[in-house]
């Protein structure tokens, strides 16, 4: 059966409690799901370190506990900083489907950077889709889902280890991976993985650079380039 969770964020939908403000997003992909998403609580930590070039590999050592969170990034040249802090938050949201072994059940993730004055979200990022045995994913399953290297761009709620970003401008419009299928020259990688074993929920911290194309919500083709750098973290919930 597929399972829905209570969530103050959902994908690209935007909660404190109660209902403030819903961006429609991937119509085409997740929304007609036949149920499927939605997780989690507000993950807020702290800011952004400087953006390196998107390049493989990479250790535990420079990402600690207490590295900010934020993305930092340039499109089309033209600088992006979104540090979390006093005007930016940053929340997770998980959506999967449950099965009883021996079929496999299955999760994604995304992490969503908002405008906290304007309640609104302003960047998102989706990994997915990872399988598991069981009800939720035990944290050795969790914390094997996120390891170092390079992650291809694509459908993360359909195809196994796929990635998707989305950035929204100043207009509100929106510019997603999701809406072209060309991302030639693009790349995505976790450099640093950090996990945070807890007795409550666990979570798992990522330092990720990242070149990619990012295509208008109309279906145009037009399209932006991005490359920068992410800070956040997902829980296992």
């Amino acid at each position: 059966m597929i399972v829905v969770y209570p969530s103050d964020v959902g994908p690209h939908t935007i909660f404190t409690g109660l209902l403030k403000d819903i961006r429609p997003m991937r119509t085409l992909s997740i929304l007609t799901l036949s149920a499927a998403l939605l997780l989690n609580t507000g993950c807020k930590k702290d800011k952004d370190d400087p953006a390196p070039t998107a390049a493989g590999g990479g250790t535990t050592v420079s990402l600690t506990a207490s590295t900010p969170l934020g993305v930092t990034m340039s499109v089309n040249g033209t600088a992006v900083s979104l540090p979390v802090g006093a005007s930016i938050s940053m929340d997770n949201s998980s959506s999967g489907e449950t099965t009883t072994p021996p079929m496999l059940s299955w999760k994604s993730y995304g992490v969503y950077f908002d405008d906290i004055a304007g309640a609104n979200t302003v960047f998102a990022c989706d990994m997915g889709r990872y399988t598991y045995s069981g009800t939720m994913p035990s944290d050795a399953q969790f914390f094997s889902f996120f390891t170092t290297g390079t992650i291809p761009f694509g459908n993360w709620e359909m195809d196994p280890n796929k990635i998707g970003l989305t950035w929204w401008d100043t207009n509100g419009t929106e510019w997603a991976t999701f809406w072209g299928a060309d991302q030639s020259g693009s790349n995505f990688t976790v450099t640093h993985v950090l996990e945070q074993p807890s007795v409550g929920i666990s979570s798992i911290k990522l330092r990720s650079t990242f070149v990619c194309k990012l295509y208008h919500e109309n279906g145009s083709g037009t399209y932006q380039t991005a490359s920068g750098t992410i800070v956040f973290s997902y829980q296992n919930m």
